[in-house]
């Protein structure tokens, strides 16, 4: 279930998920997650491409959190999301109000528990952080 409010009411948190286009290395429309409330927000994006992400994270195959259609209720076909820090992504706070202001972005809402614990622990296993980033990632980990 979507839901509509005008952009400049536009609730953004660590933990909150949208869909809509985004730069990608895959075309077309995506959930993301904000994993980083920050001023670029950081976030991570779920596709269905898992073999794909198993091939091109084959030497960091922990950083994959793997989810399955019953943990989420937003998907449609098992996903993944790839949580090594090239796949960690940024947007502007103002980037994001105006895609949602522009009709270019969904609401999802929060993200399962489930699929938050998957992210954390795909970030705490990944070869591609420091121990410093990893903390300031995980910095408020349930």
């Amino acid at each position: 279930k979507l839901i509509d409010f005008p952009a400049k009411a536009l609730l953004i948190s660590k933990w909150r998920a949208y869909k809509g286009v985004f730069p990608t290395d895959v075309a077309g429309s995506h959930r993301i997650i904000i994993i980083q409330n920050s001023d670029p927000l950081r976030y991570f994006y779920v596709t269905s491409q898992v073999e794909n992400c198993k091939r091109i994270n084959r030497y960091d195959l922990a950083s994959i959190a793997e989810l399955e259609v019953c943990e989420w209720d937003c998907l449609t076909s098992k996903s993944c999301i790839q949580c090594d820090k090239s796949h960690l992504c940024e947007i502007t706070e103002q980037e994001l109000r105006e895609r949602y202001g522009n009709g270019k972005l969904k609401v999802l809402g929060e993200v399962p528990e489930v699929v938050k614990q998957k992210i954390l622990a795909a970030i705490e296993a990944s070869k591609t952080y420091s121990d410093r980033e990893k903390l300031i990632l995980m910095q408020d980990r349930i």
